[in-house]
């Protein structure tokens, strides 16, 4: 699933550069006729990364015996998170505007600092900076501090009641959000409770699944094919916030289909979507600056129109092999050297997640 969401995010990156003059939700013209590709909406590849999230981390504290330790989950989820996160961050600002820049400059140092604490998801002139990815890191990060809440939410009224209450937190929030944040362009639709019903749902679908029931109880495939044209029909012709509702559903029915499914996990294609989805995380960190720089080198090389997305092919490739290497290099030693101190601090998780170390590569 994740690496099915890289691809979609990977491919909508590339159509934003192939084709200068797309803009989503355009409905008029040659140009507007982009939007009539499934690649447009590789966007919705966010939705399904929150699903997967939500579902692996609540699925991870169902198997831990339901015991919840707030000291090894954050421990867990910064090393997971930050240590190869912070890495690129250097990488993008040594390689960009220039480290001179984020320290020597007033704005430069206020971008760097909310990077760094993973707020700049909070500031329109921060959102998109240094690196166009970051500011999911930011809002996953934020809805991990959302999760204790969730669980109480839970244990207190169970979990439909709790995903219900938080679908119903989202509207009043947009509306308090848009008055506090008046201004905002993108920060304000983009707030962490705006998102946090589609966490939940992966949450939702995790519990479904530990206790052998289903939540799509018929035509999951069907349910996600009219959803997966939907979105297109609805992006084209009304607007993109309706195509991101669909594809919540979309994705949800295709997950549980996937779940079910008697898939052949031995099939070569999908070994090769197994090993994008392990280094989907580094790819998504390090695939937009450079993306874009070997898409223009691969133009000049092949200028034809025709060609576009064949030139995303062998960047791909590229960004893989990159990506894989630093899934080895950094991801992996980051995991275990909280494994590390967590043991040489003493912080016991539950006696599942002590005999394997799934729970810390999710």
């Amino acid at each position: 699933m994740r690496g099915i969401a890289i691809i979609c995010v990977f491919l909508f990156h590339a159509q934003e550069f192939l084709f200068p003059k797309f803009k989503l939700g355009d409905n008029t013209g040659k140009t507007g006729l982009l939007n009539l590709l499934p690649t447009a909406y590789g966007w919705t590849g966010v939705e399904l990364f929150l699903l997967v999230s939500g579902f692996v981390i609540h699925l991870g504290f169902l198997s831990g015996n339901q015991q919840f330790n707030l000291s090894v989950f954050y421990s867990k989820r910064f090393w997971r998170i930050y240590p190869p996160y912070l890495l690129s961050l250097l990488i993008f600002c040594f390689t960009g505007a220039g480290i001179n820049y984020y320290t020597h400059s007033r704005e430069g140092l206020k971008d760097l600092f909310a990077h760094l604490f993973l707020i700049h998801n909070l500031f329109d002139r921060f959102y998109y900076s240094i690196n166009g990815v970051y500011w999911s890191l930011a809002l996953e990060m934020q809805l991990y501090l959302l999760y204790p809440l969730l669980l109480w939410l839970r244990k207190k009224y169970g979990i439909n009641k709790t995903t219900l209450i938080i679908w119903l937190i989202m509207p009043v929030s947009y509306g308090i959000t848009y008055f506090i944040m008046s201004g905002s362009k993108v920060a304000q639709s983009n707030f962490v409770l705006n998102y946090w019903g589609i966490w939940a749902l992966g949450a939702l679908l995790a519990e479904r699944y530990f206790n052998n029931k289903i939540l799509f109880k018929k035509h999951r495939g069907v349910i996600a094919f009219a959803g997966f044209v939907l979105i297109i029909l609805a992006g084209f012709y009304v607007s993109p916030a309706l195509s991101a509702l669909i594809s919540v559903i979309a994705w949800l029915a295709f997950f549980e289909w996937v779940l079910h499914a008697q898939i052949n996990t031995k099939a070569y294609t999908l070994k090769i979507l197994i090993a994008i989805g392990l280094c989907s995380y580094s790819i998504y960190l390090l695939h937009e600056p450079p993306l874009f720089k070997m898409l223009l080198w691969f133009n000049i090389l092949a200028p034809k129109s025709y060609l576009a997305f064949v030139k995303a092919i062998p960047a791909f490739v590229i960004i893989f092999i990159v990506s894989y290497l630093y899934y080895k290099i950094i991801e992996l030693p980051s995991i275990k050297l909280g494994q590390y101190f967590r043991r040489k601090l003493n912080l016991k998780s539950a006696p599942h997640s002590q005999k394997s170390t799934k729970t810390d590569e999710a």
